[in-house]
């Protein structure tokens, strides 16, 4: 009974979150994008296979072959012309399995400004990117100020689900041994709580809001986390209900198993 309650706390709970989710979406999806100039230089780590770390100062970025970056704006006098975001996002559903074992369908939106040109990424491989946390008022509450290897499995989910529908993109090396990316993928993730941090505040998080993630996606790395010769993606969660696979029920992940 206990659970079931529980469960049905959490469902009610989720709904309200849903529903904030919902009216930001539609005051925000009143809005458009479009891109601005912007020099930036990414650098990435040694284990890409320099001989010496690159660690530049965010003021010596430059990126001459794709000077564009996601802004958020309202449709109105010079820009009235323009996109709606609504009519440039993508709508998928993400299921989410809650305490009592039922489900709940969680609405996730992606924005593609440029898909990239490389291999995208599944949802637990490893990825090196730029990124923008913001709640729907446009506040921003986390970002990158270099580029970054996130591993997908330890990031929230909705930031996992939406990063496959970019791609990677390529780089070559300056005269001063520093790559300079281009043709990667440019896009956004728009997500309910219940996807992102749900009732627990975090940082400049609010408990129950949705945020948004603009993200430049650089690279990729497939990821095997145990070694095991199996692709950490085909052994994280394939029955797709959320929950970390544990075949044989030992408490350790499949994909940090390698028995």
């Amino acid at each position: 009974e206990i659970k079931t309650l529980y469960g049905r706390v959490a469902a009610t709970a989720e709904k309200k979150a849903r529903a904030l989710f919902t009216y930001g979406l539609c005051k925000l999806f009143g809005m458009m994008i479009f891109t601005e100039e912007d020099m930036f230089r990414r650098s990435f780590a040694a284990a890409m296979g320099f001989e010496e770390p690159v660690m530049p100062l965010p003021e010596d970025f430059q990126d001459p072959d794709n000077r564009t970056k996601i802004k958020f704006d309202t449709i109105a006098n010079e820009n009235s012309n323009k996109t709606p975001l609504i009519e440039q996002v993508n709508k998928s559903t993400i299921n989410v399995r809650i305490s009592d074992g039922s489900f709940i369908n969680h609405p996730i939106y992606t924005l593609v400004a440029r898909e990239g040109i490389g291999e995208s990424p599944s949802s637990v491989d490893s990825t090196y990117l730029s990124y923008e946390g913001l709640l729907l008022n446009k506040s921003i509450f986390d970002k990158s100020l270099t580029p970054i290897w996130f591993d997908l499995t330890s990031v929230v989910r909705g930031f996992r689900e939406g990063m496959p529908t970019l791609k990677s993109g390529d780089f070559l090396i300056d005269q001063n041994n520093l790559p300079v990316f281009s043709n990667y993928g440019q896009g956004a993730i728009f997500m309910p709580s219940g996807l992102g941090y749900f009732g627990n505040p975090s940082g400049g998080i609010p408990a129950y809001s949705p945020i948004i993630f603009k993200i430049e996606l650089y690279l990729v790395k497939k990821t095997d986390h145990d070694g095991d010769g199996i692709l950490t993606a085909d052994e994280f969660d394939s029955d797709g209900d959320g929950v970390v696979d544990d075949t044989d029920g030992d408490g350790l992940a499949d994909y940090l198993d390698a028995d």
